[in-house]
């Protein structure tokens, strides 16, 4: 068996662990499983699972332990982390700014229940436009840092702040495709408060959620496992009381559908998330690069997919697709996150190796 291929079965809810012990364990790339388990962040989901399973006797132990180094030391990094947001979170909430949690921060405690499991590189945040002053005073006099000419990216004693501002997505694109922004009152008026002594800082309901995650899924390139786990934790956190026409109308009123259907898709072919009833495939007209794109995402070739590519598919118009681009390739200078400001030479390179990304990876895309 393939290494990566362990790392799915064991990952899809229906797995047989006796299957370990009918194919043996011998022909297992070892190597490959523990290069994946690091490298899509779900080692520490795949220890938990294990753990208390006798089918860990089928491991070598040399790979359980490296998967136990793994989660005690995320373990040890959430708590702290952790433990320094309940301070952020109660200064925030008494200086009256209304802060949103995204994914991460929220997940680890409060999804998964366990903070070995889920890794955060982060802790994203998702503030109005008009309180980050507001915001900036609050961490600063607890003695957080940032760069002077990218003031949205706080860091402390290894824990680190990414600030987005009026969106959970790709906020510093002003025409970003994707409506989903917490300056819509119905986003406001659906979240809930983190905890209920902390009523300004704020989590999405599950169906935002989910959408927030295939929106980032698509921005990041499908990159990473975990994140499509996150979005199977979310839709099973709801259990029967699921409602799908919810998260349809809501994708629909993002111009979310076609990353949605992306997660979906990959989700229940890779059997990874058991869904009564899941996006009927005439809901989504996917062009040929989208249509190439969904199938290497759903054959876990998803290191061939351009992400950014694909977000230009979801403008309306050739008019917007150019004036998106021209933003993205052309961002404002406040929002580049570089030590000294940006001259001509920045610009070029970010130019050149935008373009140069796209280029590539739409050949690759051709040719695979």
């Amino acid at each position: 068996m393939n290494g990566y291929s362990l790392i799915l079965d064991i990952l899809r809810r229906d797995f047989q662990y006796s299957k370990l012990k009918d194919i043996g364990t011998s022909s297992i790339e070892w190597d490959i499983f523990l290069e994946g388990a690091f490298r899509e962040g779900v080692a520490g989901f795949i220890f938990s699972r294990l753990r208390n399973d006798s089918v860990k006797n089928y491991f070598p132990e040399n790979v359980l332990i490296r998967l136990e180094e793994f989660y005690l030391t995320n373990l040890g990094r959430n708590t702290i982390i952790y433990k320094e947001l309940e301070s952020i979170f109660k200064s925030l909430n008494e200086e009256g700014i209304i802060c949103f949690i995204n994914r991460g921060a929220y997940f680890s405690k409060y999804l998964y229940c366990d903070l070995g499991i889920r890794a955060m590189a982060d802790v994203d945040m998702v503030i109005f436009d008009e309180d980050l002053e507001r915001f900036k005073n609050v961490v600063l006099n607890m003695g957080y840092g940032y760069f002077d000419r990218y003031p949205f990216f706080f860091y402390k004693n290894g824990c680190y702040i990414d600030l987005h501002l009026n969106k959970p997505g790709f906020w510093r694109v002003d025409n970003w495709p994707c409506g989903f922004t917490i300056k819509d009152i119905e986003i406001q008026r659906r979240s809930l408060p983190l905890e209920n002594s902390l009523s300004n800082i704020r989590v999405f309901d599950v169906y935002d959620f989910i959408l927030g995650c295939c929106q980032h899924l698509q921005e990041h390139s499908f990159s990473k496992l975990i994140w499509f786990i996150d979005v199977a934790k979310l839709i099973e956190s709801k259990g029967s009381d699921f409602e799908w026409k919810v998260l349809e109308e809501r994708a629909e009123n993002f111009n979310l559908k076609k990353p949605f259907y992306f997660v979906i898709e990959y989700l229940t072919k890779n059997n990874l998330v058991s869904l009564p009833h899941y996006i009927n495939r005439k809901y989504v007209a996917l062009n040929f690069i989208e249509e190439k794109s969904l199938s290497l995402i759903v054959a876990n070739k998803r290191n061939y997919v351009c992400g950014w590519m694909l977000f230009l598919f979801l403008a309306k118009g050739m008019k917007d697709k150019f004036n998106l681009l021209r933003k993205i390739l052309f961002l404002k200078k406040e929002y580049i996150p570089l030590s000294k400001e940006p001259g001509f030479s920045s610009y070029l390179r970010r130019f050149l190796g935008i373009i140069g990304y796209i280029l590539r990876m739409a050949i690759v895309l051709v040719m695979v």
